[in-house]
């Protein structure tokens, strides 16, 4: 599958509004194209224009639950130019502790109360989000999860 990577870009005709849905569909398709998705994503981040800080913390946090790894020079590329709201993503240290590079933090968290209700309530629920345990993929030989007792490769996989 072939994504346009000018999805993101800004343009007379897509809008802020249009381009965080856009994060929220790639996010979805990531699942089963994922780096078509994160090609997309990492080249909105690379762009030296200023973007919206809150578009820029909004990527990063697809990034996340997409848990793109691999991605982490970018992301702390476009934290060390400034780029990115910490209201929306969290700072750069939140990013490494969600992607699990990091364990614990070596300085203070920032100041979140400077949000409003409904951002701490988006915030809270990206740091709940990264609490979902990670379910692993079913191997063909393995059981099928549908519970039929056959192996995934004669049963579902099909």
């Amino acid at each position: 599958m072939a994504i346009d990577p000018d999805l993101l870009n800004t343009d007379e005709n897509r809008d802020e509004v249009t381009r965080s849905y856009t994060l929220s569909c790639l996010e979805k398709i990531g699942i089963v194209y994922r780096q078509e998705c994160l090609d997309v994503i990492t080249e909105l981040l690379q762009k030296q224009e200023t973007s919206s800080r809150s578009l820029m913390g909004l990527a990063t946090c697809t990034l996340i639950h997409l848990k793109a790894v691999e991605t982490i020079e970018v992301i702390r590329d476009v934290f060390n130019r400034d780029q990115v709201d910490i209201k929306v993503s969290g700072d750069l240290e939140d990013v490494e502790i969600a992607l699990g590079l990091r364990f614990k933090r070596d300085t203070p968290k920032p100041n979140y109360s400077s949000l409003s209700p409904e951002m701490i309530q988006v915030f809270n629920k990206l740091h709940e989000s990264e609490s979902v345990q990670f379910v692993p993929k079913v191997g063909r030989n393995d059981l099928c999860p549908c519970g039929s007792g056959k192996k995934y490769k004669k049963c579902c996989l099909h």
